[in-house]
Formats: C-alpha cells, sequence, structure tokens
C-alpha cells in the first residue's frame, strides 16, 4: 500500500540579520511533521505564495491536506475591522488557506458542518463551498436552510472543537450539549481538535459525555482505540 502525501500548509517568519541578511522564509513546525509520519503519511510543506500561484498543480501532487494552526484570522473575512487585541495575524497565508480549502472542496470532498435547529440540537449539511454558508446562531457561519442534512450514521470522520480537552480524550465544550447528543448516532471516528497549550488533565466527564476516538493537537495524536 502506497502511503498518502500530506501537504501541510506552510507560514512565514523573517529572520534576524547575522551571517545572512535577513529574509522571509517558509516553515512549519515540526509538530505536524512528526504527526503525519507517524501516522504513514509522507509530509510535504506546502509554501503560502506557491499555493498562490499553482493551486490546482500543488493540490493534485496530494491525497490530503493538513490545515495547521497558527496566527489570528484576518478579521476581514468576518466582515470586522482588527480588535486592539487581536494578535498577529497574515492576510496572504490566510489567503493561501482558503484557497486551498476551496480546492478541496471543488474536487470531490464530501463536507458537512453543523446547523443550529433548536436549543441543544444541531444537524450535519453538506456544503459544496464556502459560499453555503451564512451567519447563524450565535453569529456563527453555517449552511443555508436549503442545504442537504445528512445522517449521522453517515459520517466517516468527524472533527469536534472544544474548550480544553485531555490526551486521554476528555473535552470540554461549551454546555451547550449539542455535539454530545449528535456524536451518540455517529459510527464513524470522531477526532477532537484542540490547542496544546490549552490541554489539560482535570478535566470533569459525565454520564452523558461522549468518548472521542483521537485527540489531535500540533504536538501529536494521541489515539483512544
Amino acid at each position: 500500500m502506497e502511503r498518502p502525501v500530506i501537504g501541510i500548509m506552510g507560514n512565514t517568519y523573517m529572520t534576524q540579520p547575522g551571517m545572512f541578511d535577513s529574509m522571509e522564509r517558509a516553515y512549519q513546525n515540526s509538530y505536524y511533521v512528526d504527526a503525519v509520519m507517524k501516522n504513514g503519511g509522507i509530509p510535504v510543506i506546502l509554501p503560502a505564495s506557491a499555493v498562490m500561484e499553482q493551486t490546482e498543480e500543488i493540490m493534485g501532487i496530494c491525497d490530503g491536506i493538513l490545515f495547521p494552526g497558527g496566527e489570528d484570522m484576518t478579521p476581514s473575512y468576518y466582515g470586522e475591522d482588527p480588535h486592539p487585541a487581536i494578535q498577529v495575524y497574515k492576510p496572504e497565508i490566510d489567503e493561501a488557506l482558503m484557497r486551498a480549502g476551496r480546492y478541496a472542496l471543488e474536487h470531490g470532498k464530501q463536507v458537512a458542518v453543523p446547523k443550529c435547529i433548536s436549543k441543544g440540537v444541531m444537524e450535519a449539511c453538506l456544503i459544496d463551498s464556502l459560499e453555503n454558508l451564512e451567519d447563524g446562531s450565535y453569529g456563527i457561519q453555517e449552511p443555508r436552510n436549503d442545504a442537504v442534512r445528512i445522517q449521522p450514521e453517515e459520517i466517516d470522520l468527524a472533527v469536534i472543537p472544544c474548550c480544553t480537552c485531555s490526551q486521554t480524550g476528555r473535552r470540554l465544550g461549551y454546555g451547550g450539549g449539542y455535539y454530545d447528543r449528535y456524536l451518540g448516532r455517529v459510527a464513524g471516528v470522531k477526532a477532537v481538535i484542540c490547542r496544546d497549550r490549552i490541554m489539560r488533565d482535570d478535566i470533569p466527564v459525565e454520564e452523558h459525555d461522549q468518548a472521542v476516538d483521537m485527540v489531535i493537537s500540533e504536538a501529536g495524536i494521541w489515539r483512544m482505540t
């Protein structure tokens, strides 16, 4: 079986003057490279400038794309001006990420995102473009009302957000119970994504909390089964 080629979207930074003149370099954290290798993939770092200029050619050589964490998202994507408290953001990196995401959607990947139906209840709806989204509950973008809904049993991989989680798969959500109610019927892999710096071990677990199959952060991947 051939190992899949996994493209890792790159970031940029300016080097400090020293032996060489200061210059911009494309890079990505070794955490992501190690995680791809440990899970059987071949990691390839994709510079944002190359993705912008040669989207189709670059995406075409990859079996999958890893979108890493990084600086805050450019506020203009949400129709907002930068807040004084916002950290560094890089519009050119965000545009490359968005372009790669659009390419994946346009080339056969079936993607479903949550839509709040009522208090504590959500469904997953298919989208084939980021333009299929509109402002919904809590100001979060979600599929339009005419989007096609899919059943939880049809989902092969569920990517789940959190406030924090542990390496053992304990997840703390936002208290609404949306995901716990929905995930009980998901037969596919349930993966929670969390920044390493906010992970912790002392997370309370209640009877209704749904277990996950893996935890993913920039520091690695932990499988529960």
